[in-house]
């Protein structure tokens, strides 16, 4: 039966793909800003398929994930330094303790024998999801205890977009479903922040598996978005 339904209503969507007219391209990006550092930290944000991001003011635009590198590390070589990363609260303060909620990234690297670790290329940290608002870098290796007021850098992030709302109309529907089908046939081409919005699977790909998970998720067939395996 829900195999039916999918049938259905993406056959509705085909039917009705050239009768959506085109979005003005929107420059308005979402991205990481602000980046505030330790001595011996550096944070490189980038885009979701590794490449590098050059600011404009501060402001690294579509950036989604970002390089890790820290020296000064206190404990033995070879031990390991955990790395988290936060969301603050409704108004921005570090919160006082690791939670489920809170928690966007966690990832453990090796020290070296000089006091460094590196979370980079595949091992960058890569949020879960970013929303607007201040986030908060932790590194703690051997020696050393986490402590809320003493993160080792902070950035915020400017959303902009909300996963499966494609058309920014506040509502995740068959519209959105459109939309995502137009650009994977080349009828119609995402802005860079549409196509954030419209990547549900979050496989750096804009295609018909996300357009089915948008109507599913519309006619309440799934809770959430799931990746692609």
């Amino acid at each position: 039966m829900k195999r039916l339904l999918r049938s259905l209503l993406l056959g509705a969507i085909l039917s009705a793909l050239l009768c959506v007219g085109a979005l003005a391209a929107d420059t308005n990006d979402p991205g990481i800003y602000n980046i505030k550092t330790n001595d011996g930290v550096t944070i490189t944000p980038k885009k979701a398929d590794n490449s590098a991001i050059t600011d404009v003011g501060g402001y690294y635009a579509n950036a989604v994930k970002f390089d890790v590198t820290a020296s000064g590390l206190t404990g033995k070589e070879n031990a390991q330094c955990l790395l988290l990363v936060l969301k603050g609260d409704a108004s921005g303060n570090a919160p006082t303790t690791p939670t489920a909620e809170n928690i966007v990234y966690i990832n453990q690297a090796e020290k070296d024998a000089d006091g460094k670790a590196s979370f980079t290329d595949t091992d960058a940290a890569y949020p879960k999801e970013l929303r607007t608002g201040t986030y908060y870098v932790y590194l703690v290796s051997e020696g050393s205890a986490f402590k809320a007021d003493a993160p080792a850098a902070t950035f915020q992030y400017d959303q902009k977009y909300t996963l499966g709302d494609v058309n920014d109309d506040g509502a995740i529907n068959s519209g959105d479903a459109m939309l995502v089908l137009q650009h994977s046939v080349r009828l119609f081409t995402l802005s860079a922040r549409q196509q954030l919005a419209a990547d549900v699977n979050m496989n750096n790909k804009i295609e018909s598996g996300d357009a089915m998970q948008i109507l599913q998720y519309s006619v309440h067939l799934i809770k959430e978005f799931k990746e692609a395996m």
